[in-house]
């Protein structure tokens, strides 16, 4: 069986991802319209001849551009992280973490069935920063872990997949002792973060 396929609920949580940034871009590019209108415009009409107005709308848009597409590819770029209550884990997943898993999660999902256990993607949580006022959705390390240890041992070993899924298996081991709870949020390489945002995630006040 191919490795390659994203179950919905993941696919469904990365469609959400990519419209929020279209929104955001088309109000970015709505203010730059702005910006050039009332900067470029009167240069063209002649209403003043002098072009440093037009120099600095020209530079703004172009930063807007710039910025447009250097992260929108990045928006459909998922990947699928484990977030655990409290202070991180250490040491945290590599940096590459969460893109098998998330492209692999149907074929994890059918796994995880056939084995009668639950489903990887039934570990997603909402993320709370776009459901403004909500909770993460806590899971049980130790139901988590059931899954992942089926799937580790089923995965091809030394593939980027099988590599995930041993990480997320430390991981969750370690947050079984620690008495930690856990849940997965598909994220894309173009979302920002900060430290409050993360406090958050990780169901600490900021």
């Amino acid at each position: 069986m191919a490795e390659n396929h994203v179950a919905e609920p993941f696919a469904r949580r990365r469609r959400e991802l990519v419209r929020r940034a279209w929104r955001f871009y088309r109000g970015l590019f709505g203010v730059g319209a702005v910006i050039l209108a009332a900067t470029v415009g009167p240069l063209l009409l002649g209403w003043w001849q002098a072009v440093w107005p037009a120099a600095i709308g020209t530079a703004i848009f172009a930063f807007m551009l710039i910025h447009f597409v250097g992260v929108m590819p990045m928006q459909y770029r998922a990947y699928a992280w484990p977030y655990f209550e409290g202070a991180p884990l250490e040491p945290p997943p590599s940096a590459r973490f969460g893109r098998a898993l998330f492209r692999s999660s149907a074929v994890l999902d059918d796994w995880a069935r056939e084995a009668g256990l639950q489903p990887i993607t039934d570990f997603e949580s909402p993320d709370v920063v776009s459901a403004a006022g909500s909770a993460p959705q806590w899971y049980a390390a130790q139901s988590m872990l059931r899954t992942v240890d089926h799937l580790t041992a089923r995965a091809r070993e030394g593939s980027p997949l099988h590599g995930d899924l041993e990480e997320l298996q430390r991981l969750l081991r370690a947050a079984q002792a620690a008495g930690k709870r856990c849940y997965l949020l598909v994220m894309t390489l173009g979302d920002g973060t900060n430290a409050t945002v993360e406090a958050i995630r990780r169901g600490q006040q900021p």
